[in-house]
């Protein structure tokens, strides 16, 4: 048994000092109680219990970093998820580097592909896992756990394409369904992203919603706020790194942006409301709004286009880094999928064409520093948009994404005011400690 002593609990408001108790050889959270300092009586009980007492110095213990979008996930390190020729090795490789940043689950995400690399990597690679932590939770040694790949394309408005490379692009239509383009396998897919304004993209989304329990996404797209509606009507709960390859907000027609201002189903010319015809309106509490995701690196989206979605929607940000191979590599040229990047600094863009943005080169550490200094919010409510919020999306909250009993010992602990990553722990176990991971 391993004890986490004197630390604070983001959910709890950063008041309180806990102790957090785990079984290692379960790899699960077994209790939480308060700390006395003053109980000295208590204390030396408690210490003759367990294996291990680990003084987190009041210090925040928090879930691990999820990260549902390319943070070594679109690659990094010099891996492209994208690779033909990726190997399990190198994706393990990825994984093995995550809890240096806080990273105990990830999603590997592909960029717009061919129909061959599909196949390829969905059934070679990838289909060591499936999606979720239904088969492979107790699996993670060393490394953060698989969650399933995200699929982003090729179903995307050609105009959103960003650094998609454009023969890849394709309509849901009758000759690209989903096995056409990526094969007969979809067990290992956890995330699909597309553009729900598309020919098909309807009947597409429905269909990887219901029939494969894979969530779908709204991004890369040119939808206005009706169409966006129509693709929440059909099963979408996501918008993919919000603000980024979609429409614009404009005053007549929010786009995407619009739908986190919850159900107003009102549009320009429409009837007078029900309170100009002398009846009494009534305030409705309305959840059917998307999550969306945020590259929170200064690039991407300014400081105050993050506070602007995150006042419409505060629950509903999710943090991703949209990390590409060149992540860890420093300045230079790189590949993503088919496309040629150039890295300086922050700044990853097209080689071809210098304003387009081409993922980043952020940790998610960073982008949740980032996002607690641009919203002002509290440090709990910056954690959750990389913990609670993404497991919940991919409907994993009963097992990860909060430190809790029964949940797993997937954990981070954070300096109390910088947030910045001290430690990381996989199934109880430390992989990561102050500046050097720890070999399994």
């Amino acid at each position: 048994m391993l004890c986490f002593r004197n630390c604070l609990l983001p959910t709890e408001g950063l008041q309180q000092l806990y102790e957090v108790h785990v079984d290692v050889d379960k790899g699960l959270i077994a209790d939480i109680l308060l700390y006395s300092k003053d109980d000295n009586a208590k204390t030396i009980i408690l210490d003759e219990g367990f294996d291990e007492v680990f003084d987190c110095k009041g210090n925040i213990l928090a879930p691990g970093f999820i990260d549902i979008q390319r943070e070594y996930v679109n690659g990094a390190y010099g891996i492209d998820f994208s690779d033909p020729n990726l190997t399990v090795d190198d994706v393990e490789k990825v994984a093995r580097e995550l809890p240096r940043h806080g990273v105990t689950s990830f999603c590997p995400t592909l960029v717009s592909c061919s129909k061959d690399t599909y196949l390829s990597l969905l059934l070679n690679v990838f289909g060591k896992w499936t999606s979720g932590l239904k088969k492979n939770i107790d699996e993670a040694t060393g490394g953060a756990r698989v969650l399933g790949v995200h699929l982003e394309g090729p179903y995307f408005a050609p105009s959103k394409r960003g650094a998609h490379s454009l023969q890849h692009i394709v309509n849901p239509d009758e000759h690209h369904g989903i096995h056409q383009v990526y094969g007969p396998s979809l067990e290992s897919v956890a995330i699909v992203t597309m553009a729900p304004e598309l020919p098909g993209a309807s009947k597409v989304i429905e269909e990887l919603t219901t029939k494969h329990g894979i969530v779908v996404s709204m991004g890369h797209t040119d939808a206005t706020m009706q169409q966006g509606k129509d693709g929440m009507a059909s099963g979408a709960t996501l918008l993919t790194h919000l603000f980024n390859a979609m429409r614009p907000f404009h005053h007549r027609e929010p786009g995407l942006l619009g739908l986190l201002a919850g159900n107003n189903n009102n549009t320009i010319g429409s009837s007078p409301s029900s309170q100009e015809k002398g009846h009494k309106r009534q305030r409705t509490t309305n959840n059917n709004r998307p999550y969306y995701s945020l590259i929170c690196d200064g690039l991407h989206s300014h400081p105050t286009s993050v506070q602007m979605a995150t006042s419409l929607h505060p629950k509903g940000a999710i943090l991703v880094t949209d990390a590409m191979a060149a992540m860890g590599l420093g300045d230079g040229q790189h590949m993503l999928g088919t496309e040629s990047v150039v890295v300086k600094g922050m700044r990853a863009t097209l080689a071809y064409q210098p304003e387009t943005l081409a993922g980043s080169v952020s940790s998610m550490d960073h982008c949740v520093q980032s996002f607690f200094d641009f919203t002002q919010c509290t440090p709990g409510e910056a954690i959750a948009a990389a913990t609670s919020r993404p497991a919940h999306l991919l409907k994993l909250d009963d097992r990860i994404g909060k430190v809790q009993r029964g949940h797993k010992a997937d954990l981070v602990l954070l300096e109390s005011t910088t947030l910045s990553v001290l430690n990381t722990w996989i199934n109880g176990n430390m992989v990561f400690n102050g500046n050097s991971l720890v070999s399994s």
